[in-house]
């Protein structure tokens, strides 16, 4: 079902700007089928996208200390003692709750509870995020 004011399905591009490939409209059928108007040539080209992140066009702000995750993508890590823990590459959704995934550059994942009071501060602007979580887990 589509967000509430409706959304649009996008491609991230460059961490910060998004191009905008097709709209969610009304819910469709009885199995739970969307609308989607693509903006893509030909039309089906939307289909190829492996991944879409859905984002609200009706100009809602989330509260205080909430963020998209797709927002989050791409942001680099480092832990209340310094140590650099690279870069968020997507989540998961586990039993206790969202885990954001890091990868540092020589490709060694860490897997962090995204959720107080495991995740401190996010710093949109300097692209940072703060987490309290040991760089090696014993």
């Amino acid at each position: 079902m589509p967000p509430p004011g409706g959304g649009t399905v996008g491609l991230l591009r460059a961490a910060v700007e998004w191009i905008e490939l097709g709209r969610i409209g009304a819910p469709f059928g009885i199995k739970g089928w969307l609308h989607i108007e693509s903006h893509t040539d030909p039309p089906q080209g939307l289909l190829g996208y492996r991944e879409w992140t859905l984002r609200l066009v009706n100009g809602e702000r989330l509260a205080e200390r909430e963020y998209y995750r797709a927002d989050l993508v791409g942001l680099r890590v480092r832990n209340l003692e310094g140590a650099e823990l690279g870069t968020v590459s997507y989540f998961v959704e586990a039993p206790a709750g969202a885990v954001m995934v890091t990868q540092e550059p020589g490709g060694r994942e860490h897997w962090v509870l995204a959720a107080p009071p495991h995740l401190r501060r996010v710093d949109l602007a300097t692209g940072e995020i703060l987490v309290d979580w040991p760089a090696e887990l014993k």
